[in-house]
């Protein structure tokens, strides 16, 4: 079920199909500037920020009695019992601490390799 379907924390923020995209395509594109390897920290850097905002978002949604799903990837109808979304978001949560800690040790070996290469 798509998350536009059901109430997600991507549809309450996200009020249309087309913002909804622009978000996914954003990412993608942040994703394609780290890879490339332009301007590696200050693209890790912006994305360790979104990660962060993202994560605090999520961290808010789970102070609420009824919380929702991000809605990041497929939500399942049976899916909406609090349990279950908080255990997603939590699983989110951990998700974005792990690939900003990445981030962070990508940022910091990029000096040493560019060193090691502009000696070849």
């Amino acid at each position: 079920m798509h998350p536009d379907e059901i109430g997600t924390m991507v549809s309450r923020y996200l009020k249309s199909p087309e913002a909804v995209r622009a978000l996914g395509l954003c990412e993608i594109g942040l994703a394609l500037w780290m890879l490339s390897g332009f301007m590696p920290r200050f693209s890790g850097t912006v994305a360790i920020a979104v990660l962060g905002i993202f994560t605090l978002l999520i961290l808010g949604e789970l102070q609420k009695n009824q919380p929702l799903p991000c809605g990041c990837l497929e939500v399942k109808p049976g899916q909406m019992d609090p349990h279950t979304v908080r255990k997603g978001l939590w699983m989110s949560v951990g998700r974005n601490i792990a690939l900003g800690m990445l981030t962070i040790v990508s940022i910091v070996l990029t000096e040493p390799v560019a060193r090691l290469r502009s000696r070849n």
